[in-house]
């Protein structure tokens, strides 16, 4: 089984160190319970920036292994 979503869209629109612990607190233990389609709750809002995405993204893969 795998979940979608979960990761908390406040925390990639303040960027740094809440960014992560959000992707830590989320996508780890998933990972070890069968997996997950990584995506913000609801969606992307408007007030994430395209370079808090980007970071965002280059966190999951690092905690995907997919880079």
């Amino acid at each position: 089984m795998a979940y979608r979503g979960g990761i908390d869209k406040r925390a990639i629109a303040k960027d740094g160190k809440e960014m992560e612990n959000e992707v830590m607190r989320v996508v780890p233990p998933l990972l070890k319970g069968g997996g997950i389609i990584p995506g913000c709750d609801q969606g992307v809002s408007l007030d994430i920036s395209w370079p808090n995405f980007i970071e965002y993204t280059r966190l999951l893969l690092k905690r995907t292994s997919w880079l």
